[in-house]
């Protein structure tokens, strides 16, 4: 992969955790972060 299409992935991976943080807000943001950084690690995996 190249890095444009890691920060496009990383964009998405954050857009997706601020929607849903918005909508859900009595989910502590380092919950977020933590399930951002685990779909960021299984999506390098699978790619």
């Amino acid at each position: 992969m190249t890095a444009g299409l890691y920060a496009l992935v990383a964009i998405g991976v954050l857009g997706a955790g601020l929607t849903f943080a918005s909508i859900a807000r009595r989910i502590p943001l380092f919950v977020m972060f933590l399930a951002g950084m685990t779909a960021g690690v299984i999506l390098r995996e699978l790619l």
